[in-house]
Formats: structure tokens, C-alpha cells, sequence
């Protein structure tokens, strides 16, 4: 038994478990099958893949359009008719040490992939809805911090060079790209490195970005210390970066009031508690190992397990609980 998740026509998507033929350990259907081994939005491969089953005369049969397909992109795609499953396969080693393609598990994070394969790459000259983030400056003007913004769709606009990666809304379920006016980081481009520096002195002092740099939150990765976990890094609090521009990487709209409360959330419900992580695990770090080799690993299982911690807190639950709290309608969410 494998659990794959099921995409009915008129209800919610869920799990459901399914048997598989003992010869290959693929579900034995007579129907049609695709299979989709890339994230089109994280640009990695999939391992295990992923196949959608679904009945091959379910376009011209009169069947009814796929609901709960159609919920997961919020009816941007509305093609897909009859009922629809999907589950797990990859290459591993059989029984006879053969290797064969096998059934696998889904779980919660594939939904995302399926989705992002199916919107497919965003059309070029589309509309493309995100918003901006003012800078403290421009938002003292103005008497407000965001704004819509709607560009228009090219190749690559979710690539931008020196574009930033929200790793807290990626985290989140929500990919979220920030391209400032000034780059905050010229490292990536030498050749626009000095343009970009005279650029940034002709900016008014007030230019700074706090508000965006709340989703530049560094929750690490393989080139960062440990003990930086949960910083906000100083070159996206102090420089002159301006104004903000923030899009979805799967391209789907991004909803002025939607970033504002997912902001508002991580500055005032997640940083004060991300903070006090990041303090407890740089005192752990304080410690010599030399000085204290026994109780070394201690130390340094007892920071994973808090960072560990710390990021199971970035989730839609207390999302919608802190939303719910603050009095704020989710409906558009």
C-alpha cells in the first residue's frame, strides 16, 4: 500500500492509499499517466517523481471540470476534467538487488510541485501582480508601507539578477521574490558594481527598507555561521535600497493585504520569539569546545533542536490564528 493523494471533481484534494501490482510496484490502471520529474518554480528535480492517472477520454466524455484541482491554483486553471491522482515513483533497488521503478509516498509538500507544474511558466506580456514595499522614507510620504504593482510578464521575471529569495515566505508555502530599487548585494554583478554604489549615495538617508527586511530573515543554509540564524542582515536594515517590489515566484498574484499581514506577522509574533532563539543558541556558541569537549554535543544538539523548533513555527495554522486574533478577514487569503 502506497499513500497518493486524490484529486476528486467536486470535492477537497486528500490522501488516500492505494495497492500496487507485486511485478512492479506500479498501480496497475488502464489509463493515461504523466509524469512530471521538475519543480517549475524551484527549478529542481523531483525525487520521487510524480504521476498524474486520470481516465484518457475524460476531455471529451462530458466530464465535469476538476474542482479541487482548480482550488489549489485558485481557478487560474480550470482545464483539467474528471477525477485525477496522483502518486509517487522512483528508481530503487528490488527484492532480486534488480533496480526497477517503484511506487512511492506523497505527502503535503508534493501539492505544491503539482500545482507549480500545472500553472506551467507565466505567459510573457501577462499582467503580473505583486506589490511594493515602501521605503521608511517614501512610506512617511505617503502615510501608508504598501501598495499593489502590476508588471508586465517577460522570460525570466522571477529571475532577475540580483533579485532576493524570501527564505521565511519560501518556509511558509509562499515563494516570495524582493527586488529592491538599489540591489542590496552587488556581489553577483561586478560589472554594475561601481553604477550601483554612486546610485545608492544620491538616495536620501531615509531609504532604508526595515519592513522588507523582515523576509530576509536568514534562517541559514550550507555558507552561513549558526549562529546568524533568525538575523536580519544589517545590509538590508541600513542601506539606502529604496523602495521594494515583491512578486510571487509561481507567478500566481500577491495581494497587497496579504503581504502586509504576513509582515505584520513575522515582525510582531515570530521575530520577538526568532530573536530570543538566535540569543539563546549565540550563548551556547560562546562556549570554547576545547574548554568543554563533553558537553560540546550537547551544546550543539540542543541549537539544532531550537532551530528546528523555531522553524515548525512558520506555518499557515499560527498564521491564521494570528490573523484571527488581530481581527483580520482571511477570506482573500
Amino acid at each position: 500500500m502506497r499513500r497518493a493523494i486524490f484529486f476528486p471533481v467536486k470535492s477537497e484534494a486528500r490522501f488516500v492509499w492505494i495497492e500496487t501490482d507485486q511485478l512492479s510496484n506500479q498501480p496497475d490502471f488502464d489509463i493515461e499517466r504523466i509524469t512530471i520529474d521538475e519543480d517549475l518554480v524551484y527549478m529542481k528535480k523531483l525525487n520521487p517523481q510524480i504521476v498524474l492517472v486520470y481516465r484518457a477520454n475524460s476531455a471529451s466524455d462530458g466530464s465535469a471540470v476538476n474542482q479541487s484541482l482548480s482550488r489549489l491554483n485558485d481557478e487560474t486553471c480550470t482545464s483539467w476534467k474528471g477525477p485525477v491522482l496522483a502518486y509517487g515513483s522512483e528508481m530503487k533497488m528490488n527484492a532480486a538487488g534488480q533496480e526497477t521503478i517503484m511506487c512511492t509516498d506523497l505527502d503535503t509538500t508534493d501539492l505544491g510541485s503539482i500545482n507549480n507544474w500545472i500553472m506551467g511558466p507565466l505567459e510573457p506580456g501577462k499582467p503580473f501582480h505583486g506589490s511594493v514595499i515602501f521605503s521608511h522614507g517614501e512610506s512617511s510620504k505617503r502615510g501608508r508601507r504598501f501598495d499593489s504593482a502590476t508588471l508586465q510578464s517577460l522570460p525570466g521575471v522571477t529571475k532577475v539578477p540580483l533579485s532576493l529569495e524570501s527564505q521565511i515566505a519560501y518556509v511558509f508555502g509562499m515563494p516570495l521574490m524582493i527586488m529592491f530599487k538599489i540591489p542590496a548585494d552587488t556581489t553577483a554583478s561586478k560589472e554594475y558594481e561601481e553604477i550601483i554604489k554612486a546610485a545608492r549615495s544620491d538616495m536620501p538617508s531615509d531609504s532604508y527598507n526595515s519592513t522588507a527586511g523582515l523576509l530576509l530573515m536568514d534562517l541559514e543554509n550550507k555558507d552561513s555561521d549558526a549562529s546568524h540564524f533568525a538575523e536580519i542582515p544589517e545590509r538590508y536594515i541600513k542601506k539606502s535600497l529604496g523602495d521594494a517590489i515583491v512578486v510571487r515566484k509561481d507567478g500566481r498574484p500577491l495581494e497587497t493585504a496579504q503581504l502586509e499581514a504576513f509582515c505584520n506577522w513575522v515582525e510582531h509574533d515570530l521575530l520577538p520569539l526568532f530573536t530570543d532563539a538566535r540569543l539563546s543558541i549565540a550563548e551556547e556558541l560562546n562556549v570554547d569546545p576545547a574548554a568543554d569537549s563533553e558537553g560540546w554535543k550537547k551544546r550543539a544538539d540542543f541549537c539544532l533542536d531550537l532551530r528546528q523548533k523555531m522553524l515548525a513555527r512558520i506555518t499557515r495554522k499560527r498564521f491564521s490564528g494570528w490573523c484571527e486574533k488581530e481581527g483580520l478577514n482571511l477570506e482573500h487569503f
